[in-house]
This record gives structure tokens, sequence and C-alpha cells, in this order.
């Protein structure tokens, strides 16, 4: 009697959990349907880039104004404002840049229709690009420069690409350097199809979060149509920034005399001056 009614009650346990485990499947099959599939869509990031739009703002006041070639443009106190625009349209994987500058001369040289003018006036469309974590970017552009109160000079156009490497954090850590060269080819004006290469070199360092000090040395090479190739000049420029203002000195050195000179001006070799930027 006994060994039947230990048989009876294990049968009922076996069937109870026999029921509870259907029960189980039957819980999560329900759950399981309740649930929506989740689509590849869904799964995968978001790929466009956001819109964004960045502006530099800037300003200089230096002693003279010579061109990155040598060319002493102007004399005396002048005035150097400057306006950069970064426009990235959604989905855009290259930003749309474009850059004004001018110089305002406040005293007169031979050249000069009037004092107190604007003596020249550039603006560039261009875009660029930083290959990720290596320090290396590209820029190219399409520019113009206009000689405004300027007798006898025409304006010219020209295309331009830079070329950049910078490495970061060098001996000591606080410390960059860039190596880099630009490129610049006329396409119109006197000096149509001259070629100009200016190779550099700029080294900064970071004294705090505020405070910092530059220098950047270059030299300008000059493929000259129709006329005498070869190294023109060297410069080197130190700066001293703080938050948004610097001051900065800049002293050339003629390589070549048949590649270019300049012996009719007050200002030689030497300028100096200050300047603010904000970016926004």
């Amino acid at each position: 009697m006994i060994h039947i009614k230990a048989a009876a009650v294990a049968a009922m346990a076996a069937v109870i959990a026999i029921q509870g485990v259907s029960a189980q499947d039957a819980a999560e099959t329900d759950v399981a349907d309740e649930v929506a599939p989740v689509t590849q869509e869904e799964i995968a990031p978001e790929m466009e880039s956001p819109a964004s739009v960045a502006a530099d703002l800037y300003v200089d006041i230096a002693s003279g104004y010579i061109d990155y070639d040598g060319y002493v443009i102007s004399d005396s106190l002048v005035i150097q404002p400057g306006f950069d625009v970064y426009i990235t349209p959604e989905g855009w994987a290259l930003p749309l840049e474009l850059g004004f500058w001018g110089n305002y001369a406040t005293d007169k040289m031979a050249d000069q229709t009037q004092n107190h003018a604007f003596t020249e006036v550039d603006a560039s469309i261009g875009t660029s690009y930083e290959w990720e974590d290596s320090g290396v970017s590209v820029c190219v552009a399409l520019n113009t420069v206009q000689y405004p109160n300027m007798e006898g000079w025409n304006g010219e156009d020209y295309l331009s690409a830079d070329l950049q490497k910078k490495f970061i954090d060098v001996f000591p850590s606080a410390m960059s350097v860039a190596v880099g060269v630009r490129g610049e080819y006329a396409l119109t004006g006197d000096y149509d199809n001259n070629v100009n290469v200016i190779p550099f070199v700029e080294t900064g360092y970071e004294f705090t979060e505020n405070l910092s000090a530059a220098v950047k040395a270059q030299f300008h090479y000059l493929a000259d149509e129709g006329g005498e190739d070869g190294w023109g000049n060297f410069s080197v420029r130190p700066s001293i920034t703080f938050r948004e203002f610097s001051v900065f000195a800049q002293y050339f050195v003629q390589i070549d005399d048949d590649v270019y000179r300049d012996e009719m001006n007050d200002l030689e070799d030497f300028i100096y001056g200050a300047g603010y930027a904000v970016s926004f």
C-alpha cells in the first residue's frame, strides 16, 4: 500500500513538473512574440555628418607690409583685417572654406593714389582635409587678389595648395612642430603662369592654457615664366600669444638679387606688430 501511494505521489510530481516546464515555455514564447525584431537600419549608426558653421575674425596692426616674396607693399603703419568662414553642409565630408583679407595703409607710397586707403584685398574659396590621427592635412583654394588705389597694379587670380604634417607633444611635451609646403600657380595677371613654392617649418610651445609662443621660418622659390628662377628670400617670424592677443616680428633676408630685390623703400627687411583673433 505504501509503495502504491509513493508511486502515485511520484507520478503526480512528474505531471506538475511537466506542466510547469510547459507553462514556462509558453510564457517565454509569448514574451518573444511581443518583442519586435530589430532591423539592420536601427542597429547601424547614423553615418551622415551634421551641419556646422565656424568662423575666425582677426586683425593685425603692423609697422608695414612686406609680401611673402619680400616685396614692400606698405612702408608705414598698416591695419590688416581678416575673416574666415568654415561651412560643412549636412552629409558633406569636406568643408567649404571662405577667406577675406585686406591691407589698409595709413600713409601713401609712390604707387598709391590716395592716403588712408586699402591697397590690397584678397578673397579665397576652397576646402581642406585632415587624415585622422596622422597630423597630415591638405588645403586647396582658388584665390583672387585686387589692388585698389594702386596705380598700374593689376589684379591676379591663382590656385594654391598647402600640405602640412604636424607633430604634437614632441620633446618637451608642450611643444608642437609643423613642416609643410605651399604652392601657388598664377592663372591671370601680370605674372600669369608663374609658380611660387614656399616650404616652411613652425614650432610652438604652450607655457600655460592662455600663453604660448611660436616661431615660423620659410623660404620662397620663384619659377618665373620668361624670367629668372631661384630662391628669392628667407623670412622668420617669432610671436607670443596671450588669450586672443598676440605680438610678432618678421625679418626678411634676400637670397638672390637676380630673383628679387627692393631697394627703393624706407622699410627694408623688418616689420613688427600686434594682433587680435577670436573664433566662434
